[in-house]
């Protein structure tokens, strides 16, 4: 470990996981990503010349970190991460409104007490012993959560949020829960939060989908081949809207998103971020193939995810979290899109010249060159 890294990791406070202690389901999730081609062709030309370096910290919290040193970018997901997320969606997956044809769900649920650091609120939730089909979808779902996080955080890096931040406070590092420097606005912050999604969730779905790729005068255009890495086309996109929906509810338990509407937080609230995802991903698959995808089995996806999350922790549940997903809290999570993209063209000059080697999406929509007929704009 070079002392820069050392440096960077005492100044967090943080010790890190040997490596031969590294939970083999994070292990796996790192060295998918890195040798995936979303994620070579995110780093290509990167400006520091190699790509991040992956660490684990030992710590319980639900939580993750990238960090822009002179040397080179660092990604840092906590230990915490892997285990919560797998109760969680086991818990998830012992409802029968999510994935009804995936085999029986379990007769009963032992409770479990998630008491994570101060990142993220204490949940109560009851914990599912899964098996057969079921059991393999968790844990494809876990997989994917973890892929996404590792796809924000790479983004961040990528995409100029953390050197922008660096030129403006000095700031190295970037924690997915915490506050933003004085010298960056909450709506500054949370339209990089956006971006780092928005990217996330084509890594994401890229990966899930393997498609055929070229490029059209420097934008990929995509052809889906009839089987992804899921199975067919629409299981691996509904494996990829449903992770980015369970990944965008575990964040609404967290005390650095927008508890409520309009206050000044570095986040984007959980609501926001998962109707954005839900967006992105078939907007992503319309944009890059040319041809609108309007499939009604997502939203039923979309909306299973949200019933099996009531059903589980709906004793746990604050009241003001329900009408958040409800058609008001889609009309609020689209007036803040539209903010977001006015402050994404404010700060595209800057991002710009800070991203690493990479085209950031353009200040204002433009439709693909490959088909520019669709009238799709990206």
């Amino acid at each position: 470990m070079s002392d820069e890294v050392a440096s960077l990791l005492k100044s967090l406070s943080l010790v890190t996981v040997p490596d031969d202690e590294v939970s083999p389901v994070v292990r796996n999730v790192i060295d998918e990503f890195k040798s995936s081609k979303s994620f070579l062709w995110r780093i290509y030309g990167s400006k520091k010349g190699s790509s991040p370096i992956f660490l684990v910290a030992d710590s319980p919290a639900f939580q993750a970190a990238a960090s822009s040193l002179k040397k080179c970018d660092v990604i840092i997901i906590f230990s915490g991460v892997e285990p919560i997320l797998d109760s969680i969606c086991s818990a998830l997956l012992s409802s029968k409104s999510l994935f009804p044809a995936m085999g029986p769900v379990p007769d009963t649920v032992s409770e479990s007490i998630y008491s994570p650091s101060d990142c993220v609120e204490k949940v109560y939730f009851p914990s599912a012993q899964l098996s057969g089909d079921r059991k393999v979808l968790k844990d494809k779902l876990v997989f994917l959560i973890l892929y996404c996080m590792l796809a924000h955080e790479t983004t961040h890096i990528m995409n100029g949020h953390l050197d922008l931040f660096q030129a403006r406070s000095g700031e190295r590092c970037l924690m997915e829960f915490g506050p933003s420097s004085k010298n960056v606005t909450s709506l500054e912050r949370q339209t990089l939060e956006w971006d780092a999604d928005v990217g996330a969730a084509e890594m994401m779905l890229r990966f899930a989908l393997d498609p055929e790729i070229t490029t059209v005068s420097g934008r990929s255009k995509w052809t889906i081949k009839p089987l992804g890495r899921f199975g067919d086309a629409d299981t691996s996109i509904h494996m990829a809207l449903a992770a980015t929906t369970i990944l965008a509810l575990v964040l609404t338990m967290s005390k650095g998103s927008e508890e409520s509407y309009g206050d000044d937080h570095s986040h984007p609230h959980g609501v926001h971020r998962g109707h954005h995802a839900h967006v992105a991903l078939e907007h992503f698959l319309s944009f890059r193939t040319g041809f609108n995808r309007r499939d009604s089995s997502d939203q039923r996806l979309f909306n299973s995810v949200i019933e099996a999350w009531y059903q589980v922790f709906y004793q746990y549940l604050d009241e003001s979290f329900s009408p958040a997903w409800s058609v008001d809290g889609l009309r609020r999570a689209a007036g803040r899109f539209e903010e977001y993209k006015k402050q994404w063209s404010i700060l595209h000059p800057d991002l710009q010249a800070h991203s690493r080697g990479v085209t950031i999406a353009p200040a204002s929509p433009q439709v693909h060159p490959a088909h520019p007929q669709s009238g799709i704009l990206g």
